[in-house]
């Protein structure tokens, strides 16, 4: 799972729903500007305007995005990265894992780490993880 993933889901969705080609550029513009892995955001960001092409037309569209949309568009991919995470958590030793718990950190997935707030952990885990500590994990 990577980064990239994240990116096609972005720009799948808005050639699904909004009818708009965009490009990976584009993509990784929405993705820095209102990308979420949660759907309720105590502090949210603004809607992004997202311009390209109509897929019909080829005409020039301008779409308003919100954080709402992206999260729900890239939950399928984040599942993903939790249960790889879920998955390397249950392979650790458990004098490793007790660590983990303990000091709350875990190790990021760099897609993790770049679009997912530290937040999510916390709220789909209901613990306070933090990714400053990295864990390398074989």
């Amino acid at each position: 799972m990577a980064g990239d993933d994240l990116t096609n889901d972005i720009v799948e969705y808005m050639r699904r729903q909004h009818n708009i080609r965009v490009s990976e550029r584009m993509a990784e513009r929405i993705k820095i500007n209102v990308g979420s892995a949660l759907s309720i955001l105590e502090d949210a960001p603004e809607d992004f305007e997202v311009c390209g092409p109509n897929q019909m037309t080829a005409l020039p569209m301008k779409v308003p995005v919100s954080y709402q949309e992206i999260a729900h568009c890239l939950d399928k991919s984040i599942s993903k990265i939790e249960a790889a995470v879920l998955s390397a958590l249950e392979q650790t030793p458990p004098e490793l894992y007790a660590d983990i718990v303990k000091t709350a950190s875990i190790w990021p997935v760099a897609a993790l780490c770049c679009v997912v707030s530290t937040n999510v952990c916390a709220t789909r885990w209901g613990s306070n993880f933090t990714w400053q500590t990295i864990l390398c994990m074989q």
